[in-house]
């Protein structure tokens, strides 16, 4: 590891884009507070029309420069601000997130030294809500440990505000398009991405960001933006052909993300994105768009109900919908509550027993597990730790019993020996005979599901 003192020689710029700030001193504070001292604080007030410039100049004064302009959106005043900043580094943050400690700006470049041909840092993040109560850990290393253009695509395991760039390897495409809307960011990280550039992470939460209804990201009028940036990343010259499955999945993830949006906004109209996600769903059912839009929800703390899934997704069967609704629910809220910090997850748990669906729900999703198409359930370990729940349920009958097992050892990669297909099929005949025969027709010891469906 080099010398510290290389690392304080060198100048970091925070560029804050705001309009009509309501958290910017918190913001500000736990930037000023950072122990590498040579930073340089841009704030662009991108048209408030109020005393916005005044106030935080009175108030920190000569510790940060405040530019304004006319209102022309967040890309444009990130390109003001980088046009007026001089730093080696470059740090993008948001006027509501928060750094967590004192040290972060420290690690950053120590990680950047230690990686000379690294573009940018990046680490992991809180989402808080407005009285900064941590409502989920995002640690993304976990999924995305790579941070190359097929993760971006798969995962967007991105936040700006989480990231340090280097600005010479930066500098060549260090701009901002405004067509792109609240997705300028990300076309910026696939952009690089596509160039060659090389990220890499900081394996540490370093940032907290607020989750509020005026948060950029849940404006319905910017629903056209990721898809935009999409077809920009597609027709890129060096775009890899072979990621067009990567780059449809996050064109679909885009449209749950619209009907939560719309959710949030009580839009009215969602019928025609309704129709586009399930055709971009691999599975080309409306089910699997019910458990992603349940998962984004959660994930954002926005409330799903019961009554908006009866009524968004109306083609659905009764059982099909407490299924989706009921299980999915339990286990996504189950796995959000594991990744919270450990002074957080039982204030957590409490309001998850406390919001759980009605009993009659569950029990009509532990029945329709047992009367749905295996190859229809989803992605196989996740499905795996969901069946899992209800093994030992003191309400299953021993027919029953049998029939779970028996789908656990579907569910699984391989199966192993004849007696888990003898305990599926005896468990399961009863409850959808014609399917059962059919499946267990097609099944041999040692082959993936897979081959099986074929």
């Amino acid at each position: 590891m080099k010398p510290l003192n290389i690392s304080l020689n060198r100048r970091i710029s925070v560029i804050i884009p705001t309009y009509k700030p309501r958290y910017i001193k918190s913001t500000l504070d736990s930037v000023l507070m950072q122990t590498h001292s040579n930073v340089e604080v841009i704030v662009v007030d991108d048209g408030s029309g109020d005393d916005t410039k005044a106030q935080l100049e009175a108030h920190y004064g000569d510790k940060i420069k405040v530019i304004t302009q006319d209102n022309q959106g967040v890309a444009h005043a990130r390109n003001t601000g980088i046009q007026h900043s001089t730093g080696d580094y470059i740090h993008f943050l948001d006027h509501d997130d928060i750094l967590l400690d004192a040290h972060v700006y420290v690690d950053w470049m120590r990680v950047l030294e230690e990686h000379p041909h690294a573009v940018a840092v990046h680490s992991g993040w809180h989402r808080v809500d407005k009285t900064g109560q941590t409502l989920s850990a995002h640690t993304p290393w976990e999924f995305a440990p790579a941070l190359d253009i097929k993760e971006w695509l798969e995962h967007s395991p991105a936040l700006m505000g989480a990231m340090l760039f280097r600005r010479s390897l930066a500098e060549p495409f260090l701009r901002f398009y405004s067509t792109f809307n609240a997705s300028d960011d990300l076309e910026f990280l696939l952009h690089l991405s596509l160039e060659g550039r090389q990220f890499v992470w900081l394996k540490r939460v370093t940032l907290a960001y607020c989750i509020h209804g005026e948060n950029q990201s849940f404006n319905p009028d910017n629903e056209t933006a990721i898809d935009q940036v999409l077809e920009s990343v597609a027709n890129h010259p060096k775009f890899p052909t072979h990621l067009q499955k990567q780059l449809k999945q996050r064109l679909y993830m885009s449209k749950v993300v619209i009907l939560q949006n719309r959710l949030i906004s009580q839009h009215s109209e969602r019928t025609n994105i309704l129709r586009e996600a399930k055709d971009l769903s691999p599975y080309r059912k409306s089910w699997d768009v019910l458990a992603q839009l349940q998962r984004v929800c959660l994930q954002n703390n926005v409330e799903l109900t019961l009554a908006h899934a009866q009524a968004w997704f109306d083609d659905l069967a009764p059982r099909e919908l407490a299924w989706w609704y009921g299980v999915w629910w339990y286990y996504y809220m189950h796995r959000q509550v594991q990744n919270l910090p450990i002074q957080s997850a039982h204030s957590k748990i409490v309001q998850a027993l406390q919001e759980m669906p009605h009993p009659e729900i569950l029990q009509q999703a532990r029945s329709a597990l047992l009367k749905t198409p295996y190859f229809e359930w989803g992605s196989g370990d996740s499905v795996e730790k969901v069946l899992a729940m209800f093994v030992d349920d003191a309400g299953l009958s021993k027919a029953e019993h049998s029939a779970l097992l028996g789908w656990m050892a579907v569910r699984a990669r391989y199966l192993k020996d004849w007696r888990n297909v003898l305990r599926f099929g005896v468990g399961f005949l009863r409850y959808n005979p014609i399917y059962a025969t059919q499946i267990l027709l097609k099944m041999r010891p040692t082959k993936k599901v897979s081959d099986a469906k074929n």
